[in-house]
């Protein structure tokens, strides 16, 4: 294969980290995306990769498929407020979701991306509804990125209003009562930075931006990252700020944006504030509760020695909880997968909701105020469905099917248990065509996360479809370090001990050989951002367990993370290169400094986008460059041109990198299960 440019990287800097002067950094020059040669290469690469994807066979099959499969069209669950329902759609031919409104009037066009420059790229991140649904709060991103300006949309008027508020990114707007001003969350600075840390401020709708105020709200420096939501009575707010870390702590503010009591430091435990009645609060924790319990406590007396238990602990992890019709409705997730359960306001038993398993459900958008609550319902075979909860029935039923029968509905679908090396019972979901032969010769993916307390488990995809219609096996691990378990199983596989996430992806694949469901040379793995860390991870240190790989948005450079974009934030996940003690740990793993210069790698397929500001596009180039000088036969680095983290944000964009990454390890993955036979 083609070495990288020796104009790329042919000086030996080293890392410039505390107690890491002899940790070699070879591909320094790659982090200046500024640079001529920097350019040069990239462009040298994206022809190489293209030449190499566009040839390969069954790829006009696969856009025949995935552009006739994704040409439904598709609606987002909707927002309730006072008599009005906000909600998404996205035809078969947009590149981009609409934000619709419908009332007694009917519907019609709200927030259209399209309308803005006609670039496919360019999308709505947040988007919030006023109490009385006069406004909304929402947030346009431009090219891809993952920052924008806040913007609010006059329903009445059916125009935006004159102010527009940078540096935001997630922004969080949670309206007062009065449905006149609302908290949003700003960056310090301008662009993405590793130094940046986020403001909570208050606007007042026609005001210019120079009135809005930041909260002085009492906290320390290191708590970086904040969000508030509207307390669910109107009454205020809750904030929520932590230094990147999965607990965080946690105020409750007045009308006004005040300080009334401080329920949480940073790092004591996870707390969600899911219901308030008059001064008694309602919180979601993991306190003394792994796998979390809903508990009440009277904001004069906020200490964890005064709450009292209203929704126990179980063998299941709580999810979500909301206080809808009179009832508690709760998502409960079990080894992964989620189910709907209600209980009455003064208790009595839980009572099941029939629903569609095993599924992947969505975050409620309900107030107290309402009767029922819409829920989208997924799962691996089917697009999903939009169902409404009559909680006090324990009843559902569908008001919005997705169109399209994609022929999945005959999947094999199950799940088992991995027993991993250290003894622990690792879940593994299993999806394939029926009439499997297990002789070791099927395609078989694996997919894996395992980071940040997250579940891998996910719903219908198109990436999930081409496979499986193409007759392969689909896998999901369930490793230690998402919450499949609860917070014991995130903490098992966090900092120090992040390896143990690798080892369990390892296991899964190993038990799928043994099982006859693949072989080595047919077995792909898969993984994006956190997962695409874990997948490259396991691909080094077990490439003989695997045939190819996709590695998506990954970060690989674990000893400079924190100089980049939000790589501070996951110093509490990953461990401080910082630390001389962290910093030995995290070299036993960190993928760019465990390529072996000498050792040829199964085939991979490396994909950032260019305007990527979660993880920084300069992990995916040096750790291409590393493997490019290696003998692996081939590594493809893809670098999306006006795509931000995950790679694709059009339609298009995302049509494009399901076949490009199909095509890609099917010709890897059958030609090996064609020549086993």
């Amino acid at each position: 294969m083609t070495k990288t440019d020796p104009a790329v990287g042919a000086h030996c800097d080293f890392a410039d980290v505390e107690h890491a002067e002899d940790v070699a950094d070879p591909y320094r020059t790659l982090e200046d995306g500024s640079r001529p040669d920097v350019q040069d290469w990239l462009r040298s690469q994206g022809q190489k990769t293209r030449r190499f994807l566009d040839a390969l066979p069954g790829r006009d099959r696969i856009e025949r498929m995935l552009l006739s499969a994704s040409s439904t069209t598709r609606w987002g669950v909707p927002i309730r407020r006072a008599g009005k329902s906000f909600y998404t759609v996205q035809h078969g031919d947009a590149q981009q979701q609409v934000w619709m409104v419908a009332d007694k009037a009917g519907e019609r066009i709200l927030v259209d991306p399209h309308s803005w420059r006609g670039q496919d790229t360019d999308y709505v991140g947040a988007f919030e509804p006023s109490p009385d649904a006069r406004y909304v709060a929402y947030v346009r991103h431009l090219s891809g990125s993952g920052f924008g300006t806040l913007h609010i949309f006059d329903v009445e008027r059916g125009c935006d209003l004159p102010e527009v508020i940078g540096r935001c990114r997630l922004a969080f707007p949670s309206w007062a009562a009065d449905s006149r001003r609302f908290l949003y969350t700003r960056s310090s600075e301008e662009l993405p930075s590793a130094s940046a840390w986020d403001e909570i401020v208050m606007h007042r709708v026609g005001d210019t931006v120079d009135c809005d105020q930041a909260l002085s709200l009492r906290w320390d420096p290191s708590l970086r990252f904040g969000w508030t939501k509207s307390l669910p009575d109107r009454s205020g707010f809750v904030c929520y700020r932590n230094g990147g870390g999965s607990r965080h702590a946690v105020w409750i503010l007045d009308e006004n944006g005040a300080e009334v009591v401080q329920i949480a430091d940073a790092n004591e435990f996870d707390l969600s504030v899911v219901h308030k009645t008059g001064s008694t609060i309602f919180a979601l924790t993991d306190y003394m509760a792994t796998r979390m319990r809903v508990v009440a406590f009277d904001l004069s007396a906020p200490q964890p020695d005064n709450w009292r238990t209203v929704i126990p602990e179980s063998s299941c992890v709580i999810k979500w909880v909301t206080f809808v019709g009179g009832s508690w409705v709760l998502c409960r997730s079990e080894h992964g997968w989620d189910r709907v359960e209600v209980q009455d306001a003064d208790g009595g038993p839980l009572r099941r909701v029939p629903l569609p398993e095993p599924a992947i459900l969505s975050w409620p958008q309900s107030t107290p105020d309402d009767d029922d609550l819409d829920l989208a319902v997924y799962s691996l075979a089917h697009q999903g469905t939009i169902y409404r909860i009559t909680p006090r029935l324990a009843a559902a039923h569908p008001v919005r099917s997705l169109k399209g029968d994609h022929g999945l509905s005959d999947c094999v679908l199950a799940q088992v248990f991995v027993t991993a090396r250290d003894g622990e019972r690792i879940p593994l979901t299993l999806i394939h065509p029926p009439g499997l032969v297990r002789d070791g010769r099927a395609p078989t993916l694996l997919y894996g996360y395992g980071a940040f307390g997250r579940p891998a488990a996910h719903g219908f995809s198109f990436a999930t479809l081409a496979w499986l219609k193409s007759g392969g096996v689909y896998a999901i691990a369930h490793t230690r370090g998402g919450s499949e378990e609860g917070e014991n199983w995130h903490e098992a596989a966090k900092g120090a001990k992040r390896s143990v996430a690798h080892q369990d992806f390892c296991d899964c694949a190993e038990w799928l050989i043994a099982e006859r469901y693949c072989s080595a040379d047919t077995l792909g793995i898969r993984g994006a951002s956190a997962g695409g860390l874990l997948v490259a991870t396991a691909f080094l240190q077990r490439p003989d367990l695997f045939g190819a790989a996709i590695c998506d948005a990954a970060p690989t450079d674990m000893v400079r993370f924190p100089k980049f974009t939000l790589g501070s934030a996951w110093i509490d996940e990953f461990g401080d290169p910082g630390d001389p003690a962290a910093l030995q740990v995290i070299l036993q793993w960190s993928p760019l400094h465990n390529v072996q210069s000498d050792r040829s790698y199964p085939p991979i397929l490396i994909s950032t986008g260019a305007r990527d500001e979660v993880v920084a596009p300069l992990h995916s180039m040096k750790f291409a460059a590393a493997l490019q000088n290696t003998p692996s036969p081939l590594v493809l680095l893809h670098v999306k041109e006006n795509a931000g983290h995950s790679v694709a944000n059009s339609r298009d964009q995302r049509r494009q990198l399901v076949v490009d990454q199909h095509v890609f390890l099917w010709s890897c993955l059958a030609k090996a299960g064609q020549s086993s036979g």
